[in-house]
Protein backbone atom coordinates (compact mmCIF):
# COMPACT_ATOMS: atom_id res chain seq x y z
CA UNK A 1 0.00 0.00 0.00
CA UNK A 2 1.22 3.37 -0.46
CA UNK A 3 -0.82 6.69 0.98
CA UNK A 4 -0.39 10.18 -0.27
CA UNK A 5 -2.47 12.78 1.53
CA UNK A 6 -2.73 16.63 2.78
CA UNK A 7 -2.98 17.83 5.77
CA UNK A 8 -4.86 21.69 6.61
CA UNK A 9 -1.81 22.46 9.44
CA UNK A 10 -4.15 25.92 10.26
CA UNK A 11 -6.40 24.12 11.47
CA UNK A 12 -3.98 23.27 14.74
CA UNK A 13 -3.12 26.76 14.33
CA UNK A 14 0.34 26.05 12.80
CA UNK A 15 2.31 26.86 9.34
CA UNK A 16 3.16 23.92 7.16
CA UNK A 17 6.53 25.09 7.57
CA UNK A 18 6.25 24.46 11.75
CA UNK A 19 4.76 21.26 10.65
CA UNK A 20 7.59 20.51 8.54
CA UNK A 21 10.54 21.29 11.34
CA UNK A 22 8.70 18.92 13.50
CA UNK A 23 9.00 16.58 11.17
CA UNK A 24 12.13 16.82 10.50
CA UNK A 25 13.27 16.08 14.15
CA UNK A 26 11.79 13.02 14.45
CA UNK A 27 13.45 11.71 11.03
CA UNK A 28 10.16 12.14 9.06
CA UNK A 29 10.31 13.80 5.49
CA UNK A 30 6.51 16.23 4.76
CA UNK A 31 6.14 17.93 1.77
CA UNK A 32 5.01 21.53 1.62
CA UNK A 33 2.58 22.75 -0.74
CA UNK A 34 1.59 26.22 0.29
CA UNK A 35 2.23 27.94 3.74
CA UNK A 36 -0.57 25.84 5.62
CA UNK A 37 -0.95 22.30 3.55
CA UNK A 38 2.07 19.85 3.94
CA UNK A 39 1.73 16.29 1.75
CA UNK A 40 2.23 12.91 3.63
CA UNK A 41 2.77 10.07 2.03
CA UNK A 42 3.32 6.79 3.87
CA UNK A 43 4.77 3.39 2.30
CA UNK A 44 4.04 -0.27 3.28
CA UNK A 45 6.84 -0.10 5.61
CA UNK A 46 5.47 2.37 8.11
CA UNK A 47 4.82 1.01 11.41
CA UNK A 48 1.89 2.70 13.82
CA UNK A 49 4.98 4.21 16.15
CA UNK A 50 6.29 5.76 13.01
CA UNK A 51 2.48 7.95 12.49
CA UNK A 52 2.82 8.22 16.37
CA UNK A 53 6.18 9.60 16.06
CA UNK A 54 4.59 12.09 13.67
CA UNK A 55 1.94 13.41 15.30
CA UNK A 56 3.85 13.80 17.87
CA UNK A 57 6.74 15.56 16.12
CA UNK A 58 4.69 17.37 13.59
CA UNK A 59 1.96 17.83 14.75
CA UNK A 60 2.74 18.43 18.81
CA UNK A 61 0.05 16.13 19.13
CA UNK A 62 0.57 14.74 23.13
CA UNK A 63 -0.09 10.92 23.45
CA UNK A 64 -2.27 10.70 20.21
CA UNK A 65 -4.60 7.18 19.88
CA UNK A 66 -3.91 5.42 16.98
CA UNK A 67 -6.04 2.76 17.81
CA UNK A 68 -8.95 4.14 15.76
CA UNK A 69 -8.55 2.12 12.71
CA UNK A 70 -8.71 -1.46 14.55
CA UNK A 71 -11.70 -2.37 12.99
CA UNK A 72 -10.67 -1.32 9.07
CA UNK A 73 -8.03 -4.47 9.30
CA UNK A 74 -10.98 -7.25 9.47
CA UNK A 75 -12.79 -8.88 6.78
CA UNK A 76 -16.29 -9.99 7.01
CA UNK A 77 -16.45 -13.44 7.23
CA UNK A 78 -19.43 -13.47 4.70
CA UNK A 79 -17.18 -11.52 1.98
CA UNK A 80 -13.66 -13.28 2.81
CA UNK A 81 -11.44 -15.50 0.43
CA UNK A 82 -11.73 -19.03 1.31
CA UNK A 83 -9.56 -20.59 -1.19
CA UNK A 84 -6.20 -19.07 -3.17
CA UNK A 85 -5.81 -16.83 -5.47
CA UNK A 86 -4.06 -16.69 -8.91
CA UNK A 87 -4.11 -20.65 -8.88
CA UNK A 88 -3.02 -21.20 -12.43
CA UNK A 89 0.15 -22.56 -13.12
CA UNK A 90 1.38 -19.17 -15.39
CA UNK A 91 1.33 -16.56 -12.34
CA UNK A 92 3.73 -19.22 -10.58
CA UNK A 93 6.19 -19.20 -14.05
CA UNK A 94 6.14 -14.77 -14.27
CA UNK A 95 7.38 -13.45 -10.69
CA UNK A 96 7.08 -9.92 -11.88
CA UNK A 97 5.04 -7.26 -13.48
CA UNK A 98 7.22 -6.61 -16.55
CA UNK A 99 7.43 -10.99 -16.64
CA UNK A 100 3.79 -10.86 -17.18
CA UNK A 101 3.37 -7.91 -19.31
CA UNK A 102 5.94 -9.39 -22.08
CA UNK A 103 4.44 -12.82 -21.61
CA UNK A 104 0.87 -11.07 -22.57
CA UNK A 105 2.48 -9.19 -25.26
CA UNK A 106 3.18 -12.56 -26.89
CA UNK A 107 0.01 -13.63 -26.65
CA UNK A 108 -1.19 -10.43 -28.37
CA UNK A 109 1.77 -11.04 -30.77
CA UNK A 110 0.38 -14.57 -31.57
CA UNK A 111 -3.45 -13.35 -31.76
CA UNK A 112 -3.74 -15.37 -28.58
CA UNK A 113 -4.40 -12.15 -26.12
CA UNK A 114 -7.11 -12.39 -23.59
Amino acid sequence: FFDSFTVDTSSKGMSAAQVQSGAAAVGANVRIIDENTVGVSMGEGITRDDIKMLLTGAFNITNPDISADASLTEVDASVAREGEILEHPIFRQHHSETQMLRYLKALENRDLAL
